[in-house]
């Protein structure tokens, strides 16, 4: 089953979609708030960015800090020059990446995912907790933040 939550700009395509193959097995959830966001990314078995070409160096897909947390794989479908892929996934190795129009690389890393073990799932949790807890944590990037904001400042 896929599951979305929130109601973004995409959900017209995931409508559409559905509704063009007859599709019984998307299930669709309101917004979460912040205070339970945790339970729903820990629902899934893999999880799901997407970040078009264009927009490489642009934007920047904050959920895959929330979803490193969870220490849940994550399949990244967009350029290989975003910075999850640079600075996440060649460092954590807790998920996938595939180009956008790459089906059989969509199916293979569904598969992939769908037949980890119990102790593939276990490491995969302890590289992403640890990634996040070693780069991530509100005690290491407030101090970054501040002292680039200050150099900006002197600039």
């Amino acid at each position: 089953a896929f599951a979305f939550f929130g109601y973004g700009i995409r959900e017209k395509d995931i409508d559409e979609t559905v509704r063009r193959h007859g599709l019984t097995n998307v299930l669709k959830f309101p917004y979460q708030p912040r205070e339970t966001l945790g339970h729903s990314l820990g629902f899934a078995d893999l999880q799901l960015v997407v970040m078009g070409n264009a927009a490489s160096g642009l934007a920047h897909s904050s959920k895959i800090y929330s979803i490193l947390a969870t220490g849940r794989p994550y399949l990244f479908i967009g350029p290989r020059d975003s910075h999850i892929v640079g600075d996440i996934l060649e460092v954590c190795r807790s998920g996938y990446h595939i180009e956008h129009g790459d089906i059989e690389g969509f199916l293979k890393v569904i598969e992939l995912v769908r037949n980890l073990t119990p102790e593939e799932r276990r490491k995969y949790r302890q590289r992403s907790v640890a990634f996040v807890a070693s780069r991530f944590t509100r005690d290491l990037i407030l101090p970054r933040f501040v002292h680039e904001a200050l150099e900006q400042d002197n600039k």
